[in-house]
């Protein structure tokens, strides 16, 4: 652990089991089966088992930015300014990039992104992640040329061992019309409820 990346790909690890657990139990099942044998390894062998998962994935999007203050510079942005640091073949195509050098370092307000518009929303979920150490999920009602879509959406905060947040793993899919809606209904009537 000479220069904490271990310690960062293990709290990367760790965000993803949460994430899994709360939203994919299917891919969380095989995940805790590995997590037993994690403890003790070396940057190598944990890079190598974060590969793999973020290959596994196959249609759901998963991506992780970091708090900048890993790298803080006397020239360095604030505080909780998230830059991407990985994602998966699937994040990579909807952020217009086919490299994960072509990504790393970004931030959502990038021009070339195609979420502009709705930048400001991430980032806001990527705050409240971060201020709470809380894991989030929803169904997302987007709409792109007239049609309708549904994406499950989920964040985690990736937390280093002493508690601190370091950033936010963020994984989505996007969702079979039918099954989109009646997930998206059930969570506006459990909002509306909780709000009442």
């Amino acid at each position: 652990m000479s220069d904490g990346t271990d310690a960062v790909t293990q709290a990367i690890l760790e965000a993803y089991s949460r994430l899994t657990a709360a939203f994919w139990p299917a891919l969380h099942a095989a995940l805790s089966e590995r997590a037993r044998h994690r403890a003790g390894r070396g940057e190598a062998e944990l890079r190598r088992e974060l590969d793999g998962y973020v290959a596994e994935l196959g249609p759901i999007g998963l991506f992780w930015k970091l708090d900048r203050v890993l790298d803080r510079g006397p020239r360095a942005r604030p505080p909780s300014h998230l830059t991407y640091q990985g994602a998966n073949s699937t994040f990579l195509a909807a952020a217009g990039v086919t490299r994960l050098g072509e990504l790393v370092g970004r931030d959502d307000f990038d021009a070339a992104f195609p979420w502009g518009a709705q930048a400001a929303r991430f980032i806001a979920d990527d705050r409240r992640v971060m201020r709470n150490a809380e894991t989030i999920g929803y169904i997302e009602r987007r709409t792109a040329g007239g049609v309708v879509g549904w994406n499950r959406v989920a964040k985690a905060p990736i937390l280093a061992g002493d508690g601190a947040v370091l950033g936010v793993l963020g994984m989505y899919e996007s969702l079979e019309a039918e099954l989109g809606r009646r997930l998206y209904w059930e969570q506006v009537t459990r909002d509306d409820a909780i709000a009442v």
